[in-house]
């Protein structure tokens, strides 16, 4: 008799392997990892492997793919969509790149849309707090890139598709993101890992991080660099 429970969580863990597997790492700073910490982003992109997702990190991963494919789906069928997943890269005044794909641009619409799917739990707390920081900083760097005063982060349930859009200026964000990509860069061309800071507080949760297995990383000291220690 078949497990089907233990035969799907295989099949994603087999499926999430071979994506890895065929990832070739462009060694450049992702506008996603923006909200990590410096340290976290340091250690990506010296391809220090960190924890393995879990099964259900990989469901919940793969339903907001689902959800956020459906809805640029419509927006297709609507006639509204300007182009999709398209890869833009910024360049901060210090010459230090920022890549990503860009979710969405609309027709006749003056910003690049980024889509995040959220459980119909945490729908209430968007009044209270807008869009989380990270996503902001992404958003911002889609703008920065394409030369676009604002940015709209859209966010749809999971559960209903009910939308909810916030829309931020971009020269708000330039400065943090410009700070952001200098501390990672430049810990690196130091050699220096550096404290763990992350930076929004609820980001310190084990369940947020990558890198848990290495704990003497994330005490209150920096870490120098040396080749083939990770």
């Amino acid at each position: 008799m078949f497990d089907l429970k233990e035969k799907l969580n295989e099949h994603l863990l087999k499926l999430n392997k071979e994506k890895e597997e065929q990832h070739t790492r462009s060694g450049l700073l992702s506008a996603s990892r923006l909200g990590k910490s410096t340290l976290e982003n340091c250690l990506s992109l010296l391809d220090v492997k960190g924890m393995e997702l879990t099964p259900y990190s990989l469901g919940v991963f793969a339903r907001g793919n689902q959800v956020e494919d459906w809805l640029i789906e419509q927006f297709t069928n609507m006639g509204i969509v300007e182009r999709t997943q398209e890869e833009v890269k910024y360049i901060t005044p210090d010459g230090y790149p920022i890549i990503g794909f860009e979710d969405v641009k609309l027709k006749d619409d003056k910003m690049p849309t980024e889509i995040k799917s959220i459980k119909n739990s945490q729908f209430k707390y968007l009044d209270l707090e807008g869009a989380r920081t990270s996503y902001r900083l992404q958003g911002a760097v889609y703008a920065l890139a394409g030369g676009y005063d604002t940015f709209r982060i859209l966010y749809v349930s999971a559960e209903d598709f009910r939308l909810k859009e916030f829309i931020y200026r971009t020269a708000d964000y330039k400065d943090l993101v410009d700070e952001r990509a200098r501390l990672v860069y430049q810990a690196l061309e130091s050699g220096v890992l550096p404290q763990f800071k992350p930076l929004d507080e609820f980001m310190s949760k084990e369940q947020y991080t990558e890198y848990t297995a290495y704990p003497e990383w994330f005490g209150e000291y920096e870490v120098t660099i040396v080749e083939g220690s990770y």
